[in-house]
């Protein structure tokens, strides 16, 4: 039940975030509640990932699962969208100053974003 809820948080703000990204290409100004909530259901996601790996309260702990690449899938997954979420954060922050390299900034967000909620899936049919 846990993992449908990890899921549910990271497939979310995946289809929220493609909803901004296809905005921002169409020249659309994002609300900033909707990038609020694009953050928000990041952040859940990743305290629900840190709990299937390191342990809930309860002692209910979801380890294994498949290996990636000589890496447990789990903890790649983990990482991998830590970084999106870090590179989120830095959108804004390198694009006020410089906003040539916003359009740059936000495809290797989404696709780091992309590749790391693949490895959580693939990890969670594993297990």
């Amino acid at each position: 039940m846990a993992m449908l809820v990890v899921v549910l948080l990271f497939g979310t703000a995946v289809m929220l975030g493609g909803y901004m990204a296809w905005q921002y290409w169409m020249g659309v100004r994002v609300a900033k509640a909707m990038s609020a909530a694009h953050l928000l259901l990041g952040a859940a996601g990743l305290e629900g990932i840190a709990l299937l790996l390191r342990g809930a309260p309860d002692g209910t702990k979801y380890g294994g699962g498949g290996m990636l690449f000589g890496f447990e899938a789990g903890p790649v997954a983990g990482v991998g969208l830590a970084a999106a979420f870090i590179t989120g954060l830095l959108v804004p922050l390198i694009a006020k100053p410089k906003p040539e390299t916003a359009g740059k900034m936000i495809v290797a967000h989404a696709t780091l974003a992309t590749l790391a909620f693949c490895v959580l899936i693939w990890w969670l049919m594993r297990r």
